[in-house]
């Protein structure tokens, strides 16, 4: 073992949680044996607009699940996602949701 890894037949992720801004997220590794193939950054800081008042609100999103329903701070509209949409991240936020990056 190189890297302190177990020897695995299958692939693997592993992650890391990235905790300093601008880039709260994950860096997720693929792990074949001992060799890295592949890093990618899953970024969990997002925007979301209100479609109902433009009202702007900064949000981290969850790992775990999809979030359906946002109520706005500013107008208290209750917001679901657009049709095709798995939350209202991927309707109305900045970037997708960690399970569309």
């Amino acid at each position: 073992m190189a890297s302190g890894r177990p020897q695995l037949s299958r692939p693997y992720w592993t992650a890391q949680r990235l905790s300093t801004p601008p880039s709260l997220g994950l860096r997720l590794w693929r792990i074949v044996g001992n060799q890295e193939q592949r890093c990618i950054t899953v970024e969990l800081q997002n925007v979301l607009t209100c479609p109902n008042c433009g009202e702007k609100n900064a949000r981290e999103m969850p790992t775990d699940s999809c979030e359906y329903f946002w109520t706005c701070e500013k107008c208290g509209q209750r917001i679901t996602p657009l049709p095709g949409d798995c939350c209202v991240y991927c309707s109305y936020g900045e970037r997708k949701c960690p399970s569309k990056q």
